[in-house]
This record gives C-alpha cells, structure tokens and sequence, in this order.
C-alpha cells in the first residue's frame, strides 16, 4: 500500500510557486499515523512534494507544541526589538 492521505489542513503560500502543505499520513498499512508537514512546488520545471519536510508522531507532535509558547516568544522578540522605536 502506498502512503494515504487521511487529513489534509490549509495550505500556506511561501512563495508564488511553493506552498507548505500539512497532511495527516498513513505511510503504510500497519504504519502509526504522522503529522507531513512539507513544500509542494507547481513551476514550469517541476510539480510535486520536495524531499525536504517533517514527519511528527503523536508523541513528537504533543512536545513540539508544548514548546510552542517559548518558540514563539523567541521568534517575537526579534520583532519587537526591530519595531520598538526606544530600542536602538
């Protein structure tokens, strides 16, 4: 059996011919499930899924996102120093 689609989530556009894709996968028949997360690229010299991408178990996917708030705050702030006009 090849992988199989159970879920898949919207699409997120990176650029105008690339878009991160997240999918809920069944890789075989006995196989767990996992979480792809992965670009998908439509141009004029290729169409499909880039080898380059995540796959989550259920395990990875719940400590991922208990790393979520402080991820998130480390991402802002780089933001927010770059906007705070008091800052510089």
């Amino acid at each position: 059996m090849k992988e199989r689609v159970i879920k898949e989530f919207r699409e997120l556009r990176r650029k105008d011919s690339t878009r991160l894709r997240t999918r809920v996968i069944q890789p075989g028949e006995q196989s767990e499930l996992y979480l792809d997360i992965r670009d998908f690229v439509e141009s004029p010299t290729f169409t499909g899924w880039t080898r380059r991408g995540i796959r989550l178990t259920v395990a990875e996917l719940d400590v991922l996102v208990g790393l979520m708030p402080a991820i998130r705050e480390t991402l802002m702030m780089n933001r927010t120093e770059s906007t705070d006009p008091k800052a510089g």
